[in-house]
């Protein structure tokens, strides 16, 4: 079977003004949501809300407002 890597994406970190180290580092796959308004009757769990919530940007973005009282936990009320 033929091996294909991993896609990477060079990431440069300044640890000095004189010093520049360049690490490879694999590509993170991010689900693309493209659907309608999320609310937390449309998860079963609380795990599953948490998922969706990560995965569309939270605790920094959350478009779909899961996360009520902005502490980085969506949809806290679900079992």
């Amino acid at each position: 079977p033929l091996s294909v890597p991993k896609p990477t994406i060079k990431q440069i970190i300044i640890t000095n003004p004189s010093v520049q180290k360049i690490n490879q580092v694999p590509v993170k796959t991010i689900a693309v949501y493209s659907g309608g308004d999320k609310d937390c009757s449309d998860f079963a769990t609380h795990a599953q809300a948490q998922i969706f919530f990560i995965s569309q940007g939270g605790p920094g973005s959350d478009p779909h407002r899961l996360d009520a009282d902005k502490d980085g936990l969506a949809c806290e009320s679900l079992p």
